[in-house]
């Protein structure tokens, strides 16, 4: 069955066809506002890749809402039972430094003095309707978080629309996904270590990857979209539903043309190159074509950034911050 298949081609990556990995903004990405809306309080539930999922999209509404991004909290007991919090899993620092472009982050909501007192400000709990569109978080949530000057959101699994007509938002998403969210590098004698976060990686960074099971696992979902944002890695997804007919007549006896069958099955086989998002296919499973892009495009909307686009960035952002030291010194010289 497998004595016409190059094995030199089958461990190499699936071909690209030009594209690259690229999550980074374009140069008219206009930096966060000095004033925001208020504060964006989320408790993520669920497994661990549902969990950084929401990450992504807490970090994507803050965005769609001018809102400053409180560290979001991870559930502790649904799932993995396990209180390390944010901070104990993934790189805080990082997390805000490489953000910085998009959204403020703070890792509390901060006292506010007012008439000589100290103040905390409460955040206003609401549920978002699963999947909900920008407009939800346009309207209801930030009317709420105008009024009140914070919102938590919980549960906040599934709770944003994930296809959305802004190839920014997306890459937005990416950019979470595939590169703020590093792991912390410090553990105690206390902390769990899953063995699902071990499988995670082997899975990654293995040659070939044949997925079990191709439904709706969260798990199976972003390993197969990281391993085609990290380079089109081969992930082997057979099409079951072109294979079950012929297995089943196997089973029965019938095994003739049984290995010619399988071959012409296998011809519809995507090996991890780029394709196009079909449903039920998931943004985490294929970020494709908006997360990538190509030195030389036939469309220009393709084309990577330039090189020096995280200086252009800083420029920007020093623009924003100098402006707001100015307005704070005017403001002091008035009083």
């Amino acid at each position: 069955m497998f004595t016409q298949i190059n094995l030199d081609e089958l461990w190499r990556s699936a071909d690209s066809g030009g594209w690259r990995p690229s999550s980074a903004p374009q140069s008219d990405w206009p930096s966060p506002p000095s004033e925001t809306n208020g504060y964006l309080r989320v408790r993520c539930n669920g497994g661990l890749n549902q969990q950084r999922t929401a990450i992504c999209n807490a970090v994507r509404a803050a965005r769609i809402m001018n809102a400053t991004l409180v560290l979001p909290e991870l559930d502790a007991n649904s799932f993995w039972h396990d209180d390390s919090g944010f901070g104990g899993i993934y790189d805080v620092e990082h997390f805000i430094k490489l953000l910085r472009y998009d959204v403020k982050i703070v890792e509390k909501i901060p006292e506010i003095r007012k008439n000589g007192k100290t103040k905390k400000i409460k955040a206003v709990q609401l549920r978002p309707p699963r999947d909900s569109p920008i407009s939800w978080y346009t309207t209801d949530a930030l009317a709420k978080m105008k009024e009140h000057g914070a919102i938590y959101l919980t549960p906040f699994s599934h709770r944003l629309v994930e296809e959305i007509d802004n190839p920014e938002y997306q890459r937005l998403r990416c950019r979470v996904n595939y590169h703020a969210l590093r792991s912390a590098m410090r553990f105690n004698n206390s902390t769990r270590i899953y063995l699902a976060a071990v499988d995670y990686m082997v899975c990654l960074l293995s040659d070939i990857f044949i997925p079990l099971y191709d439904g709706p696992s969260n798990f199976a979902n972003n390993l197969l979209g990281h391993r085609l944002y990290y380079g089109f890695r081969t992930t082997i997804r057979p099409d079951r539903k072109a294979l079950a007919p012929i297995f089943i007549d196997r089973e029965k006896g019938r095994t003739a043309g049984f290995e010619e069958a399988v071959r012409k099955a296998m011809l519809n086989t995507n090996l991890g190159g780029p394709h196009k998002r079909t449903p039920p296919e998931s943004f985490y499973t294929n970020s494709w074509p908006e997360c990538f892009c190509q030195t030389s495009p036939k469309n220009p909307a393709d084309k990577c950034p330039p090189d020096n686009v995280l200086e252009i960035l800083d420029s920007q952002l020093s623009e924003v911050m100098d402006g707001l030291e100015s307005n704070s010194t005017i403001s002091v010289a008035e009083g």
